[in-house]
C-alpha cells in the first residue's frame, strides 16, 4: 500500500478575549482571524483544523501567539499550513459578543 488511511477530524477552536481585554487591545493593536491545520503522524495521519481571533501589531505577531496557543492545545502535532486575515474592529467586536 502506497498510502495510509487518513484520519481527518476537523475542529474549530474560537478564542475570543473578555469584553474588557478586546476594548482596550483593539484600541491599541490589531485583531486577525488566524486558521492552522495541524497534523499528527502515526498509525493513521490525523488532521486538525483550529481557528481563532488574535490581536497583534502585525499578522506575524498574531500567528506567533495563535500557533503557540494551537500546538498546546494538541500535544504531538505539527503545523501543515496557516492563514492570518485582518479584521475590522467593529466586526470583531461583533463577533466577539462585544458592543463597539
Amino acid at each position: 500500500m502506497l498510502f495510509s488511511p487518513v484520519a481527518v477530524m476537523a475542529r474549530t477552536v474560537i478564542c475570543c478575549p473578555s469584553a474588557a481585554s478586546v476594548a482596550t487591545s483593539v484600541s491599541a493593536e490589531r485583531v486577525f482571524v488566524v486558521a492552522a491545520v495541524l497534523t499528527r503522524h502515526g498509525k493513521n495521519i490525523e488532521v486538525q483544523l483550529v481557528q481563532g481571533y488574535r490581536a497583534g501589531l502585525s499578522g506575524d505577531e498574531a500567528l506567533g501567539k495563535f500557533t503557540r496557543d494551537a500546538l498546546n492545545l494538541y500535544p504531538g502535532y505539527g503545523i501543515l499550513t496557516t492563514v492570518v486575515s485582518e479584521l475590522k474592529t467593529d466586526r470583531t467586536a461583533h463577533v466577539c459578543g462585544v458592543d463597539a
